[in-house]
């Protein structure tokens, strides 16, 4: 068993978040109610308010998150300075604190397992989210927040009425990063993952057992994601998202007049908001 194993969620953090919510709606997510995050900062502190909330489209076994700072809360857990945008790459571990201490001696700076949780409902009744995360330093990943998450109840985050939507969204499959030196922002996150990167192409790729990490360099980004936008410094410019038929999910694109291209046999969408990321959705995976 290895300490991480695959994307547990993405995050676009915003200042407004219907102005996001609305547009990935249209898109066809479905998404939660506003849910607000509680946590420790380090370990054996106790756990308190962090003064972020969020909503989230629901997958099988990931989800997608818009997180946004509650008005007049000090949100400890935001990188400060940020835009809106695609910031949060969160991993799923089986083993938070083994993480920790690997990429401790790693030198990737952290700040150790520390408690998260959140408030939710279910069907019974109100519950919590609750999880052990370890956060990589805001200092260490300018691209925003990375970090990873052993989650404890995944029954509260995976509800099923939660998790049909009108685009057939199943999972999470990829998340596209575009720097001026793809190739070293690829092995910062080998080391993190402690999976090789491979040369495919244009990119750089580190092959997680349900999903992908892309590195692209700016002129081989719109090869790749037609429509995202290319950055020189490290940045999340897009995201996919497996589908259970295609088709379908380009009929509810031509019928709802969303602009999009075909792209490599996917579907992308080019930022529905803003400085946002492109979306892409594309047939599931075979494995």
């Amino acid at each position: 068993m290895t300490d991480l194993e695959s994307i547990n969620h993405l995050g676009v953090i915003v200042a407004d978040i219907d102005r996001v919510i609305d547009p990935y709606t249209r898109l066809g997510f479905a998404f939660t109610p506003l849910s607000r995050h509680r946590g420790a900062l380090r370990p054996g502190e106790p756990v308190a308010d962090l003064g972020t909330g969020n909503r989230c489209a629901v997958f099988r076994s990931t989800y997608l998150e818009v997180v946004t700072i509650i008005p007049g809360s000090a949100a400890g857990q935001v990188p400060p300075g940020l835009p809106d945008g695609l910031h949060i790459l969160c991993f799923g571990s089986p083993d938070a604190a083994a993480l920790a201490h690997r990429w401790t001696a790693a030198g990737i700076p952290n700040d150790g397992a520390v408690p998260l949780e959140r408030n939710v409902d279910t069907p019974q009744g109100p519950d919590l989210v609750k999880a052990i995360r370890v956060m990589i330093d805001f200092a260490a990943t300018s691209e925003g927040q990375l970090l990873a998450s052993e989650l404890l109840t995944p029954q509260t985050v995976h509800q099923p009425r939660y998790m049909s939507h009108d685009n057939g969204a199943l999972e999470l499959s990829e998340l596209v990063v575009s720097a001026s030196d793809a190739a070293a922002v690829a092995q910062r996150y080998a080391v993190m993952t402690g999976i090789h990167a491979e040369r495919d192409g244009d990119a750089h790729v580190i092959r997680l057992p349900r999903q992908q990490l892309v590195f692209l360099a700016p002129g081989d980004v719109q090869r790749y994601v037609p429509g995202a936008r290319p950055s020189e410094s490290p940045a999340m410019v897009a995201f996919g998202v497996a589908v259970h038929n295609l088709n379908a999910t380009r009929t509810l694109l031509h019928d709802r007049d969303i602009a999009h291209n075909d792209a490599l046999g996917r579907l992308v969408v080019p930022p529905p908001y803003g400085p946002g990321p492109a979306v892409v959705f594309e047939s599931e995976r075979v494995t």
